[in-house]
């Protein structure tokens, strides 16, 4: 029985800094696509704000000088 608890406590040690580690890998991955997601995000409401644009064009409710300036704006 002595043999069993020596053996678990070693197992321990070597279970204990392997979590971390992986712990820590983990929250860096998750950073990291967190991050990527952020730049993505930028691009879709880049490309929501030239629809929104396009659509305004479209209806009427701006005029030829204000959609090329606006998209030039929006495209820098």
């Amino acid at each position: 029985m002595h043999d069993m608890w020596r053996w678990m406590g070693n197992l321990s040690m070597w279970l204990w800094p392997i979590a971390v580690a992986a712990i820590i890998v983990l929250v860096i991955l998750l950073v990291g696509r967190s991050e990527s997601r952020g730049a993505d995000g930028g691009d879709e409401q880049e490309r929501k704000a030239l629809d929104i644009l396009m659509e305004r064009y479209a209806r009427g409710e701006i005029d030829d000088e204000e959609f090329d300036r606006r998209r030039r704006k929006l495209q820098e």
